[in-house]
């Protein structure tokens, strides 16, 4: 099947502006009529269902190129790498609501020492993970 950009844009709901920026940065690149208009083809289309699929998810415009372009880089390999960072941030975020909650409860009652503990051992937990990273 053949698609215009416009009707791309449609089924997409991208703006035809961002089709062609896609284009401007070899991101998505349509072939070309003889008339030099865009014409994309199912190819195309499963590309950029990809690229809307990491943009979703948080990848950047130029990580996802890299992804795209390289024959290192398995889709499920980044999706891997993608939800390991996701889980390590829900891990952050539920720590850090633990915490508030802590704090909320215990505030009045707490020594001063205790007071920073929980900020010492959240440290501590974070050095720890970027440790494991490098």
């Amino acid at each position: 099947m053949k698609y215009s950009t416009k009707e791309i844009a449609e089924m997409s709901g991208l703006t035809v502006r961002t089709l062609h920026y896609y284009d401007e940065i070899n991101l998505l690149s349509p072939k070309r009529s003889s008339n030099n208009y865009r014409v994309y083809d199912s190819i195309n289309v499963v590309i950029l269902q990809r690229i809307l699929f990491y943009k979703d998810l948080g990848f950047s415009l130029n990580r996802i190129k890299a992804i795209l372009s390289s024959s290192n880089l398995s889709f499920y390999d980044e999706l891997q790498t993608h939800l390991n960072h996701l889980l390590n941030k829900r891990e952050s975020i539920d720590n850090k609501i633990k915490m508030i909650k802590r704090v909320q409860k215990e505030n009045t009652s707490m020594s001063d020492n205790e007071k920073l503990s929980i900020f010492k051992q959240n440290h501590i937990n974070n050095n720890e993970k970027n440790m494991v990273r490098n």
